[in-house]
């Protein structure tokens, strides 16, 4: 593997009120395909709970928790559960398939405000072929998850 190779970023591309997220590839653990009607899937809100493996994490539903005007879960979507610190949790989104590789360059830090977007969930944008992906900070997400709890 030559140098550019390694350097490059690496996140999991997943669809929320059609708008195209990007997570850091190595915070996520599992994809599971779900629909409204799975019998574990808490109906509405912008954070339950999710059973996996025994254990209650906390999930999140990106449509409500990512948009100033919350949008309603599709019937098939999926849950991400993500990694960070040793903790995880859940995070329900329209669809998530695709691994996007970029360099760094393509990445910008940014921190602007947005009149749809939660801005304070995103860590930049990653902009490729005429597409931009809204990176989502995972530490962020996690702080949402435990302040929402409390």
């Amino acid at each position: 593997m030559n140098a550019k190779n390694s350097d490059a970023l690496q996140f999991l591309i997943f669809l929320s009120n059609e708008f195209h997220f990007a997570i850091d590839v190595l915070d996520v653990v599992e994809i599971i395909p779900l629909s409204k009607t799975h019998s574990e899937m808490p109906a509405g809100g912008a954070l339950n709970k999710f059973k996996y493996q025994d254990r209650q994490l906390s999930l999140i539903n990106a449509n409500e928790a990512f948009f100033r005007t919350p949008g309603e879960r599709p019937a098939k979507f999926k849950v991400l559960i993500i990694e960070c610190s040793k903790t995880r949790i859940a995070l329900a989104v329209d669809s998530a398939e695709e691994i996007l590789h970029v360099s760094p360059e393509f990445f910008k830090q940014t921190r602007q405000q947005d009149a749809l977007l939660c801005s304070e969930l995103l860590r930049g944008t990653v902009e490729k072929d005429e597409q931009v992906f809204f990176v989502i900070d995972t530490r962020s997400l996690f702080a949402l998850s435990e302040v929402k709890e409390h």
